[in-house]
């Protein structure tokens, strides 16, 4: 285990798109996906008592779904608008728990240097120097 001094003045737990079609029941879903959510609720609640802030991602594309980039080029599930806002999907998974003082944050696109993390649909603590 990696031993590490937690600021919590200093530290965020990323969620990253913790949404119903890649939790489960959709063909873009994570394997095991339903099984880690106990765990980041666990996490975060760790997280939020030590005055850590915890913001949850959703990737989300347009109604129309202009905006698809490459992932609607690529998996049909997408261009057929199972990320676009307001679809069910799309929607953050209903067993992650959002604490009062959370952030939900809407990204319309994989941004690049999150590409890793979003495709795990994977919490990552992050701790800015």
């Amino acid at each position: 285990m990696t031993d590490f001094k937690f600021d919590p003045r200093r530290t965020a737990l990323l969620n990253i798109d913790m949404q119903n079609c890649f939790v489960e029941n959709s063909p873009v879903a994570a394997p095991r996906g339903r099984e880690i959510v106990p765990r980041i609720n666990k996490l975060a609640e760790v997280c939020r008592k030590r005055g850590a802030l915890v913001i949850h991602t959703l990737h989300l594309v347009r109604p129309d779904g202009s905006n698809t980039g490459v992932m609607g080029q690529i998996i049909p599930a997408i261009a057929a608008g199972l990320i676009n806002k307001g679809n069910k999907q799309a929607e953050l998974h209903p067993d992650i728990v959002v604490g009062k003082n959370d952030i939900l944050l809407e990204k319309p696109a994989t941004a690049p240097s999150m590409a890793p993390i979003s495709t795990s649909s994977c919490a990552i603590a992050a701790s800015t120097r």
